[in-house]
């Protein structure tokens, strides 16, 4: 199993591959370092999703190797917005995905973790 640090001083990794081709992914929030206050779920997941992208480019992946999400929405009102990102986002090649209401951080209205497939070949070192 590989452990890859979590870029700031936090008790999490920012992602875990198994023995198999798979890399869990940390959950990413969209409401990141300088985003506006008051910025809402389309502006959010956008946020979330190119977080999530940068994590997997700094392992070698892209977007493509998700082969599941599981997405945490403060309020299930938002979805439709949260919807038109995500299609937008993965161009009709969808991983599974499981949506649910969440209590979250005061100003988040989303959160994403994912599971991605390694291809074969593709280690990077544990840092």
């Amino acid at each position: 199993m590989e452990r890859f640090a979590y870029p700031e001083d936090l008790p999490l990794s920012l992602a875990v591959r198994t023995s198999g081709p798979l890399l869990f992914i940390c959950g990413h929030v969209g409401d990141t370092p300088g985003m506006p206050e008051g910025s809402g779920i389309e502006e959010q997941t956008r946020a979330c999703l190119e977080s999530i992208e940068r994590s997997l480019n700094s392992l070698g992946l892209d977007r493509t190797a998700i082969v599941r999400s599981l997405c945490f929405l403060s309020d299930l009102s938002l979805k439709p917005g949260f919807n038109a990102v995500y299609t937008e986002f993965f161009r009709g090649q969808y991983p599974t995905r499981t949506t649910v209401g969440a209590v979250l951080e005061p100003g988040t209205l989303i959160e994403i973790e994912c599971v991605a497939e390694v291809p074969e070949g593709n280690h990077r070192e544990t840092t």
